[in-house]
């Protein structure tokens, strides 16, 4: 991944580095991705960086416009899509892949799963592989994809990079211009820097704020400590691709001196059915023992409980009720957070079904702005708030109510 001030150079990288690919004979099945056709068709092939100019004659492909295709004349065959349409990266397979202005991507998520799970054909002893060009802007993908970075830089590798590192090729009155309107500032740090800005002005949540809650699971209180064991639930309306998540949280509380600490242990969110998320639930509750499950009842009133004792009559169950606003619930549980009370608890170690990595709870934490973001589509940068809905009432259950009877 490259992400990149403007005019660094990052599509002639890209280029080359497909270009190296071809001719050692690593890629055969390409796939390039861009935020339009046009641009795919006018940067990423035939701009001044672009494939068809930084390839000698002998080497270079031939483009079919209308194909959406490019062939070299060793066999290597590149397939030619944009954002704009995301369900035509379905089906194809890949060894190589090149991915350029994501943060400028219509259906960022959508066409990036569809490209990454086409990843996948290996040539001889090469594992595909593939280049993200950027520069970056706040979206959940680019956050996401640069948490991936640091925790697996044995598979993700992020270079940054500056318009100021290629001055030598860029005019000097272009240089000047763009430091008198936008050195010190906000965009220009994003812009000309090519620097992720990952807080969010406006959110409840900062990634420091995140950093300092993160705690490995060795550290997590032994079994025979924990004072309080709940899942929490905010339940979606519906189920379907374009629906909401369930969101789904399971932590505990223990002691640390005198103050009730809270430890998050699991998130099962997801896009669950109707039938699914009760069990999950049920299942999450048995297996760590728990004392309560909590759901919020705005929208499902008594079919939520319904719903969960159709798997358990006996499952020890209480509703909340959304009476306040978002920010005003939340404010608490930062709280907490800022006084270093509440721990998200991480693992190398995956249990099936029981993850323990937080990368998307935690980007809706941090990208999450009350009044602005409720409701907002996924694909413009924001989701619903349900994993975090799910963690306030999971917080509240297991330390603010406490409070509110005097127990700290």
């Amino acid at each position: 991944m490259r992400f990149c001030g403007r005019g660094e150079g990052k599509t002639r990288s890209a280029a080359e580095w497909i270009r190296h690919r071809v001719r050692s004979g690593q890629a055969h099945r390409i796939l390039l991705g861009g935020p339009t056709a046009s641009i795919v068709r006018d940067v990423m092939i035939e701009g001044e960086s672009g494939l068809l100019a930084i390839h000698p004659r002998a080497e270079r492909p031939k483009y079919f416009p209308s194909k959406r295709l490019l062939v070299w004349p060793n066999g290597a065959r590149a397939i030619c899509l944009s954002s704009d349409e995301p369900e035509l990266a379905r089906g194809h397979q890949s060894d190589t892949v090149w991915c350029e202005e994501v943060g400028a991507w219509r259906y960022p998520k959508k066409f990036f799963d569809n490209i990454n799970f086409g990843l996948r054909l290996r040539v001889g002893a090469f594992i595909p592989q593939g280049a993200i060009t950027t520069t970056p802007k706040p979206i959940p993908l680019l956050k996401l994809l640069s948490k991936y970075a640091i925790d697996r830089p044995e598979r993700y590798r992020l270079v940054r990079g500056s318009t100021f590192d290629n001055k030598g090729n860029l005019p000097d009155e272009t240089i000047e211009d763009l430091v008198f309107q936008y050195e010190g500032t906000r965009i220009g740090e994003q812009e000309l820097h090519g620097k992720l800005l990952t807080d969010t002005p406006g959110a409840l949540w900062s990634w420091d704020l995140i950093e300092g809650a993160r705690m490995d699971e060795a550290l997590l209180p032994p079994r025979e400590a924990w004072v309080h064991v709940a899942v929490a639930i905010d339940p979606a309306v519906t189920a379907n691709e374009e629906s909401n998540e369930t969101g789904i949280m399971c932590g505990v509380t223990a002691y640390v001196g005198e103050h009730l600490h809270a430890y998050i242990i699991r998130d099962l969110s997801g896009r669950w059915e109707a039938t699914e998320w009760p069990k999950v639930a049920v299942r999450a509750y048995h297996a760590l023992g728990a004392d309560r499950v909590v759901a919020e009842v705005n929208n499902g009133g008594d079919l939520v409980e319904g719903a969960l004792r159709v798997v358990d009559p006996n499952v020890s169950y209480r509703s909340v009720t959304a009476s306040r606003g978002k920010r005003t619930r939340a404010e608490p549980v930062v709280a907490l957070y800022e006084q270093g009370r509440v721990h998200h608890i991480t693992s190398v170690a995956k249990h099936p079904g029981e993850p323990y990595h937080f990368a998307v709870l935690e980007e809706q934490m941090t990208s999450y702005v009350p009044g602005v973001s409720d409701k907002a589509d996924e694909e413009t940068g924001s989701t619903s708030p349900d994993r975090v809905d799910a963690l306030v009432w999971l917080i509240f259950e297991l330390i603010l109510a406490k409070q509110e009877v005097g127990v700290q």
